[in-house]
C-alpha cells in the first residue's frame, strides 16, 4: 500500500490594501505600506517626513518607448532619448520645462532629433542649457536656454553635432569644465562644446518612416581621444561621473564585453583604473550618486541587486534585494531628503517602485506603477519629484493592447472611495502624525518560513487562508468593474493597492511630495473602450 501523499501546507499571499498600514490620512492610494515598519524622518526633517509618508500627488502623461532619462541638477528640464512611431522605431527627444509645469498636469513637448538611429543616450548641462541626445553614429545638443529675445523657444533649437565615427557608440558624460566625453572600445572621444561650431546641417527625408527628416550632416569630429591604459579592450555600457573626485563610475555588459564588472576610470591622468569595485552577478545598468554624501554612489543590476559603495573600498557596503527571483534592479535613485539617506528601487517583473529606508535596511512602501515595468527613473530635487518612465507589457510594439479581462475590483479602491475617504479625512480636520507602531510579530511555519506578519490589531502583511476566502472579505463593485479591465498576468491584483489602477500605456509618473497633496488626483484606468 502506497504511502498517503503528504498534504501542502496553504500558501501564504498578500492580503487586500485595507488590511495594511496608512501612516497619514494624505498617504497616496497608489502605495503600500510593510508592517511593523518605523522609518528614521521626523518631523524635524519635514520633506523626508512626507516621502516616508508617501503623501504624494500624481500626475501622468503617455510617452514614446524611453530607454534612457536626465533632469537638469537645477530641475530646469527632464530630457529622455525614446524611440516613437511604427514599432519605436522613430528617434524622438521627449522634454518637460519643470518650472512651467503645474500641480494638475504635465505638458511635454516630443521632437525629432534629426538622428540616424533610435538614441540610447542623454545628458543635460545646467550650466549651458544644453541637453546631450546620442544614438550609435553622433551626438546632438538642443539649448534649453532663452532665446535672443529672452524668451523660451517652443521648441528646442539643435546646436551643435558630432560625429561618434561609430567608434564611440557608448554613454556620454558632461565635465564640468564643458567637455563632452564619450565611451568606446579602449578609449573615449572628447569633445570642446566652447570651440564647436553653432548650427546643422541639411535634412534629408527618412525612407520608410514617419520621422521627417534626418541630418545629412556628419558633425564635428572629436577634439581628442583618451586610451584606457589598463585595457585596450575594455567597453563601457553605462558610466556615471563622480564630481567629487572628476572619476567615471564605469559598468560593462557581458554581452558587450563578457564580464559585468565595475570600476572608475581616470580620463584626467591617460585613462587608468582608479579603483574596481566587486560584487556584482550581474550587468550593471545604472549608477547613480547624491550630493547628500561625497563617497557613496550605488548601482542596479541584471542580477536583481541594487549595491551600494563607498568609493574608497571595494566591496559594496550595503547590498539590497529589489525583487523576486530572476528579476533584474531596473534603475535606482539616491537621495538625501534633509540629509537621510533614502533610496527608489523600479521593478521591471514586479511593476513597482520600492522605496528604501538605508539607515533602517528596510523596505518602507511601495509605489504602484499601473502595471507597467519600470523602464527609467530620475529625481527632481529642486520641485521634490520623483520622476518614472514605464513600459506596458501589455502592449505590443504595433500598440494593441492583449490579454486583459473583466475587472474585479472592490469598492474602496474605486474613485469613488477615494474621494469618499478623502472627504472624511477633511472633515476630520487636521490630525497629529502617525505614532510609530510596535514591531510586527512574526509567524513562522514548521520549516522556518514566514507564514504572516501579526501586529496588536491582529493585520498583517501576509494571510494563510485561501484566494477565495480573502476574496470574500471585499465588496465588488460589479457597476464600476464592469466597465473596467485588468491584465490577466500581471504582479498585482486589484485589492494591492488603494485604487485600482491599470495604465494600459507607456506612462511617465511624477510623484510629488508636498505636505498638503490632492491624493484624489488620480489617473483614469483601463475601460473596456480600447
Amino acid at each position: 500500500m502506497l504511502p498517503a501523499a503528504p498534504q501542502l501546507p496553504n500558501f501564504a499571499h498578500v492580503r487586500p490594501w485595507t488590511r495594511s498600514p496608512r501612516p497619514h490620512g494624505l498617504t497616496t492610494r497608489l502605495s503600500r505600506f510593510r508592517p511593523g515598519i518605523v522609518p528614521t524622518a521626523t518631523s524635524s526633517a519635514p520633506l523626508a517626513r512626507r516621502i516616508a509618508d508617501a503623501r504624494a500627488q500624481l500626475t501622468t502623461d503617455i510617452i514614446p518607448t524611453t530607454y534612457a532619462m536626465s533632469v537638469s541638477t537645477e530641475g530646469s528640464i527632464l530630457a529622455m532619448a525614446s524611440g516613437a512611431g511604427w514599432k519605436s522605431r522613430d528617434p524622438t527627444l521627449q522634454y518637460y520645462l519643470l518650472d512651467s509645469q503645474s500641480d494638475n498636469c504635465l505638458e511635454g513637448v516630443n521632437i525629432n532629433p534629426g538622428l540616424s538611429g533610435v538614441p540610447r543616450f542623454i545628458a543635460t548641462d545646467e550650466d549651458n542649457k544644453l541637453v546631450f541626445l546620442a544614438d550609435d553614429d553622433r551626438v546632438k545638443s538642443f539649448s534649453f536656454g532663452p532665446g535672443e529675445d529672452g524668451v523660451m523657444p517652443k521648441r528646442l533649437p539643435n546646436l551643435h553635432t558630432m560625429d561618434s565615427t561609430r567608434a564611440y557608440d557608448g554613454p556620454i558624460a558632461i565635465f564640468p569644465d564643458g567637455r563632452l566625453v564619450r565611451a568606446g572600445k579602449g578609449q573615449a572621444a572628447i569633445w570642446d562644446i566652447s570651440t564647436l561650431n553653432d548650427g546643422i546641417g541639411e535634412t534629408t527625408p527618412r525612407i520608410g518612416s514617419s520621422s521627417p527628416s534626418v541630418e545629412k550632416s556628419g558633425g564635428s569630429k572629436p577634439h581628442s581621444t583618451v586610451a584606457f591604459a589598463d585595457d585596450p579592450t575594455y567597453s563601457p555600457s553605462i558610466w556615471h561621473l563622480h564630481a567629487p573626485s572628476g572619476h567615471l563610475i564605469c559598468g560593462e555588459r557581458a554581452a558587450r564585453s563578457g564580464g559585468c564588472g565595475c570600476l572608475a576610470l581616470d580620463l584626467e591622468h591617460g585613462g587608468r583604473r582608479a579603483a574596481r569595485y566587486l560584487g556584482h552577478g550581474g550587468d550593471v545598468v545604472r549608477i547613480t550618486t547624491s550630493p547628500g554624501d561625497p563617497n557613496l554612489f550605488v548601482t542596479a543590476a541584471s542580477d536583481g541587486y541594487a549595491r551600494m559603495f563607498d568609493v574608497r573600498r571595494p566591496l559594496p557596503v550595503l547590498t539590497i534585494e529589489t525583487g523576486i527571483q530572476r528579476e533584474g534592479c531596473a534603475d535606482v535613485v539616491f537621495v538625501h531628503p534633509d540629509g537621510i539617506p533614502t533610496l527608489f528601487t523600479g521593478g521591471d517583473r514586479t511593476q513597482q517602485i520600492k522605496m528604501w529606508d538605508i539607515r533602517e535596511q528596510e523596505c518602507v512602501y511601495e509605489l504602484s506603477t499601473g502595471n507597467n515595468a519600470v523602464s527609467a527613473m530620475a529625481w527632481d530635487d529642486a520641485h521634490a519629484s520623483l520622476y518614472v518612465a514605464t513600459t506596458c507589457p501589455h502592449v505590443n510594439r504595433l500598440g494593441e493592447r492583449a490579454g486583459y479581462r473583466r475587472a474585479r475590483i472592490p469598492t474602496w479602491a474605486t474613485w469613488a472611495g477615494v474621494e469618499r475617504d478623502y472627504k472624511a479625512y477633511k472633515a476630520s480636520g487636521p490630525v497629529s502624525p502617525a505614532k510609530p507602531k510596535p514591531n510586527p510579530i512574526v509567524v513562522h511555519d514548521e520549516n522556518g518560513e514566514v507564514m504572516s506578519d501579526e501586529g496588536e490589531d491582529g493585520r498583517g502583511y501576509y494571510d494563510t487562508e485561501s484566494e477565495s476566502g480573502a476574496e470574500d472579505e471585499d465588496e465588488i463593485d460589479e457597476a464600476y468593474s464592469a466597465d473596467m479591465r485588468w491584465p490577466e498576468k500581471c504582479f498585482h491584483r486589484e485589492n494591492y493597492f488603494g485604487y485600482a489602477y491599470d495604465a494600459g500605456e507607456n506612462m511617465l509618473f511624477r510623484w510629488h511630495f508636498k505636505e498638503e497633496p490632492d491624493i484624489t488626483q488620480l489617473p483614469a484606468s483601463t475601460t473596456s473602450d480600447w
